[in-house]
Formats: C-alpha cells, structure tokens, sequence
C-alpha cells in the first residue's frame, strides 16, 4: 500500500506542528519471558517508516498473547494522524473480527 497524496499532506501537516523526527531511535531490553496475558485482544500498529522508534522492534510483541501486530508502510510515528483512513480500517476490522 503506497501512500496517498492525502497522506503526504498529513505527513507534512504533523511534522509542520511537530517538527521533523529525530533520527533517535529508542531501545528496550529484550524481555526473556513472555508477559502476561491481558486477557483480551490487542492490536498494535506502527508506521514503517518511524523514526523515533525503530519498527523491526515490532515482532517482540508476538510474545504477547492474543496480540495482531500490523504495519503501515511509508508512515511514520504517527499512524492515527499520518494514515487516519488505514488505521480506522484496521480498528475497524478489529473490533468487529474481536482480533
């Protein structure tokens, strides 16, 4: 899914608000267990193209029970804002599919 001129613009618009993302990237130990079960559905979005974060962090959260891990391409650290339409559909689909 390659982004759309509405989504350039929103990228523009955040990082005008914002400011341009540092190249920071934060890093977390490893866990070495799995955490505990929440008991419910989790789904956990990141933008491919974050860069306060680094996205191939991403798979740690398959440990997580009953987690769906998705990711947008050519978005950044801020889904809801950058991809509104992608990210309501995924919530979308996850509320309905209850995973």
């Amino acid at each position: 899914m390659r982004a759309t001129a509405d989504q350039c613009e929103r990228t523009r618009q955040v990082r005008a608000l914002f400011g341009e993302p540092q190249r920071r990237v934060h890093r977390r130990e490893t866990r070495t267990r799995a955490p505990d079960p929440l008991g419910v559905p989790v789904l956990v979005i990141f933008g491919a193209a974050d860069r306060r974060w680094d996205p191939s962090s991403a798979h740690q959260y398959t440990t997580v029970p009953n987690a769906r891990v998705e990711q947008l391409p050519d978005v950044g650290h801020f889904p809801m804002l950058e991809a509104p339409e992608a990210t309501g559909e995924l919530l979308l689909r996850f509320a309905a599919n209850g995973r």
